[in-house]
């Protein structure tokens, strides 16, 4: 017997495929990250054996909700649907991202101050 899966190349999440999931949704867990060879964009490798090319506005959602540090993202529950994103001053259908194991609190370092802020007195 021979696996064909290294076979068969990455099959990505296309709009058409959450649409004719049932109830338009689809629910996976991240099970890897990795940046993508051709874009300069991540992709999320998930349980059900497909891979979501991350654009930017989910990206942020997961980083906003797992963290900042994409091994942060392995484990997680995500459900997929159907939404509008703007692309070239367009809308246009996309697959987004919606967050469902529980978020990860995040510390938020405060900004340092520098040396040279415009706060400072002016010499005379």
């Amino acid at each position: 017997m021979v696996d064909v899966t290294r076979y068969m190349g990455v099959v990505f999440v296309k709009v058409g495929d959450v649409k004719a999931a049932p109830g338009g949704v689809i629910r996976a867990t991240i099970v890897g990250v990795e940046e993508s060879d051709r874009y300069d964009k991540l992709n999320a490798e998930l349980s059900n054996g497909m891979t979501l090319s991350l654009n930017t506005t989910n990206t942020t959602t997961l980083a906003l909700a797992y963290g900042t540090n994409s091994d942060l993202w392995i484990g997680k529950e995500i459900e997929l649907y159907v939404g509008q994103v703007e692309f070239q001053g367009k809308a246009q259908e996309a697959v987004l991202v919606r967050p469902i194991s529980p978020k990860i609190e995040q510390k938020v370092k405060p900004k340092k101050k520098l040396s040279h802020d415009l706060d400072d007195e002016i010499p005379m």
